[in-house]
């Protein structure tokens, strides 16, 4: 009966913490959207583990946990009508991630992305494009306000396009991995460490 009366009172503190603190509340392990059926003024939290690229439309997304998403080839990861992205978890994308704005108008997509308003990749984010060695992948943001203190990686065949207003890359890494070379097949040098951009 004790947990009984704990669990009813931690609802209610939940329930009227949502309707009048105007406050987005997501429970671990799950990812959650406030807001109507329109993406303005929505908000998508994910503080899970997701194994599948999610589809999300909503004006303003949080990632806290870890995002495994696979693309086919040419066509990138992205977010329906999203102008505001902060990442502060980790995601894993199979080939292509691309940030803009992509409308969504009358049942389809308008695929000339526009500029979005702001991508903020928190100093525990990390946003890796993952490939083989011989395939592309790329990391493109397009944004007014871009910061970057986390890492955003590529393999040695990728591409990396940060193109914004007002660029801030203070503490943040930008990684382009080294690859095989000839002489250098599993892309290490003599002692083990990864060679640089251009050596092989």
């Amino acid at each position: 009966m004790l947990n009984l009366i704990k669990l009813f009172r931690c609802s209610m503190c939940l329930f009227f913490g949502i309707a009048f603190g105007g406050v987005v509340v997501s429970v671990s392990g799950q990812s959650t959207k406030t807001g109507g059926d329109s993406s303005q003024g929505t908000v998508w939290v994910n503080n899970s583990i997701l194994e599948e690229a999610p589809y999300v439309n909503a004006e303003k997304v949080e990632n806290r946990g870890i995002i495994e998403a696979a693309t086919p080839d040419n066509v990138p990861f992205y977010f329906f009508n999203t102008k505001y992205f902060t990442n502060s978890g980790t995601i894993n994308i199979r080939k292509d991630f691309e940030y803009s704005t992509f409308k969504t108008e009358n049942q389809g997509v308008d695929f000339e992305p526009k500029k979005a308003k702001v991508f903020h990749n928190h100093s525990t984010g990390k946003i890796v494009s993952i490939t083989d060695e011989f395939s592309t992948g790329s990391v493109k943001i397009n944004a007014e306000s871009i910061i970057n203190k986390g890492l955003i990686s590529a393999e040695n065949a990728g591409v990396l396009d940060v193109v914004g207003d007002n660029v801030n890359l203070v503490r943040g890494g930008l990684e382009i991995k080294s690859g095989p070379g000839f002489d250098h097949p599993n892309g290490l040098d003599e002692f083990g460490q990864p060679l640089y951009w251009g050596y092989n």
